[in-house]
C-alpha cells in the first residue's frame, strides 16, 4: 500500500546545501523517472488459480526464485504474470485465457496485501539486458504488456472478473 501511495505524493522540495553538487561541482546523473504503477492489471486465471483462491483465498506462484527471464520463458518461478491490458486472442491477458476467465486486479490493493509488482518497462529492460533472452521472449512480453507479481494475488485485490465458469463464481462471493 505504501508503494502505491508514493506516486500520489507531491514531489519533495529540493534543499541545496554547500557541497551537495549543485553549486559548481559535478552533480550525479539524475535517476531515471520511475514507471508509474497502473491502476489495474489483468490475469487470465487457470483452474489451479481458482483452486488456490477457493482453498487459501490467494493465487500463489508455482515455483521459487525471482528469475524474470526464466519466468517469461515459461519456467515456474515465484512470479505470477499479469497484463496491463485485457486485449484479445493475440495480445494481453486474453491471449492466455484457457477458458477459466480473466480477473481485474487493483494494484493499490495488491500492494496492501503485501505483494509486489515488476512493471512492464522494468521487465522489458531486464529482458533486453540478459543474454538468455530470445526474440520470442521480447515479442511475447511486449504483446502481453506483461508485468510480474510476487507474493501472490490475494482475493481482496481482485476487483472484478469476466468469463469465469459458473461453477467457480462462488469463489468470488
Amino acid at each position: 500500500h505504501r508503494r502505491a501511495e508514493r506516486y500520489r505524493q507531491a514531489p519533495s522540495e529540493v534543499v541545496v546545501t554547500p557541497g551537495s553538487g549543485r553549486s559548481g561541482s559535478p552533480s550525479p546523473e539524475p535517476e531515471p523517472e520511475r514507471e508509474r504503477d497502473p491502476e489495474y492489471v489483468y490475469r487470465a486465471v487457470s483452474e489451479d488459480d481458482l483452486m488456490d483462491l477457493e482453498a487459501r483465498g490467494k493465487i500463489l506462484p508455482k515455483g521459487e526464485g525471482h528469475d524474470r527471464v526464466a519466468h517469461v520463458q515459461g519456467k515456474s518461478t515465484a512470479f505470477l504474470s499479469g497484463s496491463l491490458i485485457i486485449g484479445d486472442s493475440r495480445s494481453g491477458a486474453a491471449k492466455f485465457d484457457s477458458g477459466f476467465g480473466i480477473i481485474k486486479i487493483n494494484v493499490e490493493l495488491l500492494y496492501g496485501t503485501g505483494s509486489d509488482m515488476v512493471g512492464h518497462s522494468a521487465l522489458m529492460a531486464t529482458l533486453r539486458a540478459d543474454n538468455r533472452t530470445r526474440d520470442r521472449d521480447i515479442t511475447n512480453a511486449t504483446n502481453a504488456k506483461e508485468v510480474l507479481i510476487s507474493g501472490g494475488i490475494d482475493a481482496d485485490a481482485i476487483e472484478d472478473y469476466e468469463g469465469i465458469p459458473p461453477e467457480w463464481e462462488d469463489v468470488f462471493n
